[in-house]
């Protein structure tokens, strides 16, 4: 129980007025998932220890860094922008002349401008394109319409097929030939995200709007959408190769075939 108080005072003093109806919404969320099935890939993920998680971040974030530092010049799309600024990342891109274009929620693009405002690293070089309703994918469409194309894209958004499909489509799009595409949370499920939204209080009101798990039944939700996309599209039908030396098991850079390569692939 004291938990909970604990939960309630941090709630009232962000100003959540409404907290104690939140509160119970949670604890009748937390009862229905607590006995429902999940992927082994999402035990497997959730059974980790702390440290071994934050050494995955560090890694999959070092692999990340080491792109942006082989790209002085070129052009780089983040789609799904995280809720703060990588200050590292950002000051990796300016040093090396990278071209930054930001795509999420507006409020979330705003956060992230006033921030690297604040630090001084606003530039020419960065931009954001939010989207102020609905998903990315429209936003991804102009870029498309007005012939936008990018030397890298990092694709971390929300990892489910209907909304990321049409994501992966676009990417293609923007991609230029020989370019390269990252992919995060490869192996996520909409399981596993439901079992932390039952043990966490935060992530449950953070994510509870943005997830309507009634869309996919039990056995897509133990599926990942993302490695299926990138396997049976990508790869399988658009050419893709992965670069095993800069993947992980959670994060897998491609590579878009070059022109001669796809109509090599094509004639085969």
């Amino acid at each position: 129980m004291g938990s909970l108080k604990n939960k309630m005072a941090a709630a009232k003093k962000l100003g959540y007025w409404k907290a104690l109806p939140l509160a119970v919404e949670w604890r009748l969320y937390k009862w229905k998932n607590k006995r429902k099935p999940e992927s082994p890939v999402a035990a497997g993920v959730s059974e980790e220890s702390d440290e071994r998680v934050h050494q995955y971040l560090r890694q999959q974030e070092e692999i990340l860094q080491s792109v942006l530092a082989s790209a002085a010049g070129q052009s780089f799309l983040e789609i799904g922008i995280g809720p703060e600024p990588a200050i590292r990342r950002v000051r990796l891109m300016l040093e090396n002349q990278v071209r930054y274009v930001g795509c999420d929620f507006q409020y979330v693009c705003a956060h992230h401008r006033r921030i690297l405002k604040k630090q001084g690293l606003m530039s020419d070089n960065i931009r954001f394109a939010p989207n102020r309703s609905g998903t990315y994918a429209w936003t991804l469409f102009q870029m498309a319409q007005r012939r936008e194309q990018f030397d890298i894209i990092f694709l971390d958004g929300h990892h489910t097929f209907y909304v990321d499909f049409p994501a992966f489509v676009l990417a293609d799009y923007l991609l230029k030939p020989g370019g390269r595409l990252l992919v995060d949370d490869i192996e996520w499920t909409l399981s596993f995200l439901r079992k932390n939204m039952a043990r966490s209080f935060h992530d449950w009101n953070f994510y509870r709007r943005m997830y309507d798990f009634s869309q996919y039944d039990e056995e897509q939700q133990n599926v990942s959408h993302m490695k299926l996309i990138v396997n049976d599209v990508l790869v399988e039908r658009l050419h893709y190769t992965r670069v095993d030396d800069a993947s992980t098991p959670y994060r897998w850079l491609l590579q878009k075939p070059e022109l001669r390569q796809l109509e090599k692939s094509l004639q085969a």
